[in-house]
């Protein structure tokens, strides 16, 4: 722990008597923020581009090895920074970029670290993860500093095990800190958010983050001395409520209260799983979505790896089933007993210490909700015979629509959202950034036709910019890579997504001690409806990543469902909005 050099903030206290729209959709974990010593450096993206100088490339693949060759100083030679297999991206017009933020809001223009004290007159902030926080500013402008320290302890020290390295080979322990972004990181997390978001925002893809700059933190808050500098990334944010700890796990605890089970018809939805699904003529036998697509990870992309970046062979149960549109269902327009939760009881809401009783302040948003999903229904109902889709699985399709349109823009940009390994990777372990969590729920009044936008590209690289820092051809300095390997990685990339989805994965935020509740919760035909609505969500994840291919379903847009939907939305945001992603 280091001392801090705070300076005061003069900011509105916010009204804490009840919850609302930022809680809603930013957070509901106060942090206190205190403007330190460093530098605030302001992005300009025409001023940036990737490098192949030697020196450059000779500093990107110092990375790949505790203490960086050298370059972190004599006391540090067993400290490890994140290696991105990517060449460096450098300031093109200038060594350092500028430091004139004075179009930036006067909050934001020096340095801010999340402190323990409490700070009268402060901002209103939240936390976002461990290392991260949002900000708000005026009426409704909010910001994201990724990497404004670890909790509320500044920057600290992790210290490793000796172990095994991801290529099986006897590791030292080593040091790093935890908290801060670093300036590499900072600088990718900028560029390629930039990069990516000139060609998405067109097609209809929306980003969370708008690049702005980055902190550079200085003396007290340097643990590991002036050779190894935290930075903190800046940027303006859409929210910060994620599909997996918030959204998908809420929905999956209130999914009792969203349905009436002892209406479920099991004919109905065992009908709609084709004839290749194993189990699909009983509720009892039927094998689900996550153990099918597990299976299917474990198959396609375990260990151990072919030309350095892994092709696996294939092994594990059910290898000869496509995971397609043959293998999987979807709902459509089958009827679903669909019912509001009680507007008066809010259920208990989950932490990562367990559930505990709800917060009063929700009571309001609670009410609203419940009485305009309610009211919701009763319109649908009302318009039977058009025989729209039901909720839970408009609400389903269109989040896998969303999740694989970004992910198949993304890969048609021959861009890695950022699957890799080095020196931080043990045996077995890869950098994946392709999880549910990276994707955020965008406010209802944005009036997009998605649910969700996508963040955390500070690991993401392109095929032409690849630099093997880790793989065979790590001392060579090449740059880029085969088709046929970058291809591997995005397929290892666009399956881990789509397991991740289906809650095969702790990124899907359901927390392990919730899912002893849930599985008591669910009688049969509960469990067979999450079923169906995962392989609706799989449908429409490949509708959109296979390029709209017609073979898989999915609902098309609707605004009286997506106004619906948000309601519920909502509720499971609520029921888990004190669990910090």
């Amino acid at each position: 722990m280091f001392t801090l050099c705070i300076m005061p903030l003069s900011f509105a206290k916010p009204d804490a008597s009840q919850f609302g729209h930022d809680e809603i959709y930013f957070g509901t974990k106060r942090v206190h923020l205190a403007q330190v010593p460093g530098e605030t450096l302001k992005y300009e993206h025409e001023h940036w581009k990737p490098s192949t100088e030697k020196r450059d490339i000779a500093r990107a693949l110092s990375r790949a090895v505790p203490g960086c060759n050298g370059r972190l100083g004599a006391c540090n030679t067993d400290v490890v920074i994140p290696a991105i297999p990517a060449v460096d991206i450098v300031c093109s017009s200038c060594s350092n970029p500028t430091q004139d933020v004075s179009s930036w809001p006067l909050l934001l223009q020096k340095p801010l670290l999340k402190v323990k004290e409490e700070q009268y007159n402060e901002a209103k902030a939240f936390a976002s993860g461990v290392r991260s926080a949002v900000v708000k500013v005026g009426e409704n402008r909010w910001f994201r500093l990724k990497g404004c320290g670890n909790n509320d302890d500044g920057f600290i020290i992790r210290h490793t095990k000796e172990g095994i390295d991801a290529k099986g080979e006897p590791v030292a322990p080593y040091r790093d800190i935890r908290g801060s972004a670093f300036e590499e990181t900072a600088i990718r997390e900028l560029y390629m958010s930039s990069c990516v978001d000139n060609v998405l925002n067109p097609q209809g893809v929306s980003s969370c983050n708008k690049s702005m700059g980055y902190y550079r933190y200085d003396e007290p808050n340097l643990p590991l001395g002036p050779h190894v500098t935290p930075c903190c990334i800046v940027e303006e944010t859409l929210g910060d409520r994620r599909l997996g700890t918030h959204i998908m796990s809420g929905i999956e605890i209130l999914l009792p209260l969203l349905v009436k089970e002892e209406e479920i018809k099991e004919e109905d939805l065992l009908s709609i799983f084709p004839e290749k699904r194993p189990g699909r003529n009983s509720a009892d036998m039927l094998v689900d979505t996550c153990e099918l697509m597990t299976d299917y990870m474990i198959a396609k992309c375990s260990e151990p790896p072919l030309e350095g970046f892994g092709m696996p062979a294939e092994f594990g149960g059910y290898p000869d089933l496509p995971r397609d549109h043959t293998l999987f269902g979807a709902l459509g327009s089958t009827i679903l007993p669909e019912i509001a939760p009680d507007e008066c009881v809010i259920p208990q809401q989950w932490t990562r210490e367990g559930p505990r009783e709800a917060d009063s302040r929700w009571n309001k948003v609670w009410k609203e909700n419940c009485e305009n999903l309610s009211k919701c229904l009763s319109k649908l109902k009302e318009d039977a015979p058009n025989r729209k889709p039901a909720i839970l699985t408009y609400l389903f399709s269109r989040i896998g629509y969303d999740c694989g349109k970004f992910m198949r823009s993304l890969h048609a940009m021959k861009t890695s959202w950022g699957t890799y390994q080095d020196a931080m990777c043990r045996e077995g372990q890869w950098h994946c950034n392709a999880h549910a969590n990276n994707m955020v729920l965008i406010p209802e009044e944005k009036g997009t036709h998605s649910f969700l936008s996508y963040l955390d590209l500070d690991m993401a690289f392109t095929a032409d910019t690849f630099l093997d820092v880790w793989g065979i051809d790590s001392s060579s300095g090449k740059v880029g890579i085969s088709e046929k390997i970058f291809d591997n990685v995005l397929f290892k990339e666009h399956v881990n997504f789509m397991e991740v989805l289906v809650g095969a994965d702790s990124t899907n935020g359901v927390p392990q001690i919730a899912k002893k509740y849930i599985h008591s919760k669910e009688g049969k035909h509960l469990k067979l409806l999450k079923v169906c609505l995962y392989d609706t969500l799989l449908q429409g994840y490949m509708q959109a990543y296979f390029d709209d291919d017609t073979r898989y379903s999915v609902c098309s847009y609707d605004a009286d469902l997506h106004e619906a939907a948000y309601n519920i939305i909502r509720l499971a945001v609520i029921i888990m909005s004190d669990y910090v992603a």
